[in-house]
């Protein structure tokens, strides 16, 4: 795999800060934590998380990126689409628990969840789940995009989950899951044709009652933060039925009858654009337009959306979590730290939060 660059963290499930390091022909820079590492300069922008749970646990490490070799202009590297359905290579490279554990991969274009296929397979999917065999594996998505036409040049991610087919019923999961130490890869996409008609998944339209309303940024949002973080960097707060975001929130009560109410907040650099995309049991859910929310915040802004979902045929536990993907990062005015992001997991309980 062609390393663009490496993070390391090594923590008791916790980050507690890190620093990339670009390829001999760049220089070294630090950066907050493993969801805000960023830079143009590198050639993919691809993740190894090394993490220990405690002194007998290895968790292993993990690395995802392209696997084939890419071409360069002025923002980087980039890819070509000539029609009908792509095949890209992605790299899985992996150790520990986990690479037993299985990492799911999103694929975004331009914003919008992009379904794909794998090999042998013939209807396409929102997310599939990974098993390598072995530490370094290589795996063909096939995929029409879902987006653009000839002439564009859109911006692609990739953007891992860690232990995805776990529930709570399973017990303690004993390792990072679902976005928390979500990793990703991005590149470009030039069309030199359009893309066809395609079969793509039906759309589930869970979401209602969607509000985006916008306020001037409180002194908490950015306290603490620097003239160059407000330039690069984007905050955010999520909440489900009132409850924020804090590692791994559970949030009970939960029926088929009762809509949940959701809660998202941006704020920071206006140089990126923002999609946010809301995710049930590793399905994008949508308004009736069937599109992401466009969350891209102006200067000194912050944007709230809110909006209601839909919990009919619900049986008792389900995983929610918000992915944030920017459509520019590569292309921006300036350098930003706004890099591709799981922004956060809830799980979806039926019943009461048990005492104690």
């Amino acid at each position: 795999m062609k390393k663009g660059i490496y993070l390391f963290l090594l923590a008791a499930l916790l980050l507690t800060g890190c620093t990339a390091t670009r390829p001999p022909t760049s220089t070294s820079e630090t950066i907050p934590d493993v969801f805000q590492e960023a830079t143009k300069a590198s050639e993919e922008t691809q993740v190894s998380t090394s993490v220990e749970a405690n002194n007998t646990d290895d968790l292993g490490s993990l690395s995802i990126g392209p696997a084939d070799e890419p071409l360069k202009d002025e923002y980087g590297t980039y890819r070509i689409y000539n029609g009908g359905e792509m095949c890209t290579p992605i790299e899985i490279e992996s150790t520990g628990a986990l690479r037993k554990a299985g990492t799911g991969i999103l694929l975004f274009i331009d914003g919008q969840p992009q379904p794909y296929r794998l090999e042998g397979e013939s209807t396409y999917a929102y997310y599939h789940c990974f098993y390598p065999e072995s530490e370094d594996e290589v795996y063909n998505l096939f995929f029409t995009p879902i987006t653009g036409q000839s002439g564009d040049t859109l911006e692609v991610y990739i953007l891992s989950l860690q232990k995805p087919d776990y529930l709570p019923s399973d017990g303690v999961p004993g390792m990072m899951i679902f976005t928390k130490g979500s990793i990703g890869s991005g590149w470009r996409l030039k069309f030199e044709a359009t893309p066809p008609e395609a079969v793509f998944p039906e759309k589930q339209i869970r979401l209602f009652d969607a509000e985006i309303t916008t306020m001037d940024a409180s002194y908490g949002d950015t306290a603490g933060w620097s003239e160059e973080d407000i330039r690069e960097l984007l905050g955010s707060r999520s909440y489900v039925n009132g409850i924020p975001h804090n590692r791994e929130s559970r949030v009970y009560n939960i029926t088929a009858e009762t809509p949940v109410d959701l809660r998202y907040e941006l704020w920071g650099t206006p140089y990126i654009k923002s999609s946010v995309i809301f995710y049930v049991d590793n399905v994008p859910v949508f308004t009736s337009d069937g599109l992401p929310f466009d969350m891209t915040v102006a200067s000194g802004e912050k944007r709230i959306l809110t909006a209601k979902l839909d919990m009919t045929g619900f049986t008792g536990e389900s995983v929610l979590y918000i992915v944030r993907v920017p459509r520019n990062y590569r292309t921006s005015e300036i350098l930003t730290r706004a890099f591709v992001k799981g922004e956060g997991t809830w799980f979806l309980l039926a019943g009461e939060e048990p005492a104690g």
